[in-house]
């Protein structure tokens, strides 16, 4: 079983004019297809989280994709959740039909990000895979990022940290020093967890080297998957 990593880039012409909106609009940071259900022949029913002002941006969804449902939650921070049930069509439904396949499974979440790329995981046997990036349309330019044995380091991530960094770690989120711009110091988090500020930050430290251990790798090429995957790390 394989795992690959892939960015998509539709023609400016054919992109889904919601992700084209986003980028244009200039307040909108990348957001997230969390989860979907449906068959490309019955239209699809989504849930995103939208990180950026919600009301410009359901003002462009009922303009530009008028026969769209939807409905809206507030999320923590600046951004909001989007449940919406739509049909798809062009590139779209190119994209969602060649993915839609037997022994593939598209893992959740999708990035759509402000450059214009949409970023998505496939995992199943090469061969599968290999169909599958074979059947994109040649128009949406598809770049594989990443090739690599399917395992659970990003399930795993929380699992690397010991208690007292996870307690810092949720400190430091609880106080603001990972906000942007950040809103504490490393004195703060140190405050709340009654320790040194430089014991604070090697525990700081230590924590964000082992989650990045569990969910970074480099890029692993194999033979039999599709395209050749591009000289690039900026997965």
């Amino acid at each position: 079983m394989r795992s690959i990593r892939l960015a998509v880039t539709m023609p400016t012409d054919e992109r889904h004019p919601m992700h084209q909106f986003a980028m244009d609009h200039g307040g909108y940071g990348a957001y997230w297809q969390l989860h979907w259900e449906g068959r490309p022949d019955d239209g699809m029913t989504l849930l995103f989280y939208v990180e950026g002002p919600r009301e410009p941006y359901l003002d462009a969804l009922e303009e530009r994709v008028p026969d769209a449902t939807h409905s809206v939650t507030d999320a923590e921070g600046d951004g909001f959740y989007l449940y919406v049930h739509a049909d798809i069509d062009g590139l779209d439904r190119g994209l969602a039909d060649a993915i839609d396949r037997p022994g593939v499974l598209l893992v959740p979440p999708l990035e759509y990000r402000m450059d214009g790329t949409l970023v998505a995981s496939l995992v199943g046997p090469a061969e599968a895979l290999s169909a599958t990036v074979e059947a994109i349309p040649d128009a949406i330019d598809p770049d594989i990022l990443q090739i690599r044995p399917y395992g659970e380091r990003s399930f795993r991530a929380a699992g690397a940290l010991t208690d007292r960094q996870r307690e810092i770690v949720q400190a430091a989120l609880d106080v603001g020093y990972y906000d942007e711009p950040r809103q504490a110091s490393l004195e703060d988090v140190a405050a709340e967890t009654g320790c040194a500020a430089s014991t604070a930050g090697e525990h700081l430290r230590k924590a964000e080297g082992a989650v990045l251990e569990r969910v970074v790798s480099g890029p692993v090429t194999e033979p039999g998957v599709g395209r050749q995957p591009a000289d690039r790390g900026d997965s």
